[in-house]
């Protein structure tokens, strides 16, 4: 499998965070996170993303980690 970089890119004029996630959210795992605080001092940068390679659930001892549509399944302890 050709490695492939991913897309960043800073937008000066940025759009409505909420119009930009629309385009993500019917995705698999798309996530937002988006800093809600004072944009001068801690809320510079929000990240939208979907498709993870990999994806770790854990519920108690319970450990599910999800990669290329197969579950592996675990115990553990944190």
């Amino acid at each position: 499998m050709p490695f492939t970089y991913p897309v960043i890119e800073e937008l000066f004029m940025a759009p409505d965070a909420l119009w930009c996630f629309e385009s993500f959210a019917s995705r698999p795992f798309s996530f937002w996170l988006d800093s809600g605080m004072d944009p001068p001092k801690l809320g510079r940068w929000s990240f939208i993303g979907s498709d993870p390679f990999l994806v770790m659930r854990s519920r108690g001892d319970d450990i599910t980690l999800l990669k290329d549509g197969a579950a592996e399944k675990m115990q553990g302890i944190l």
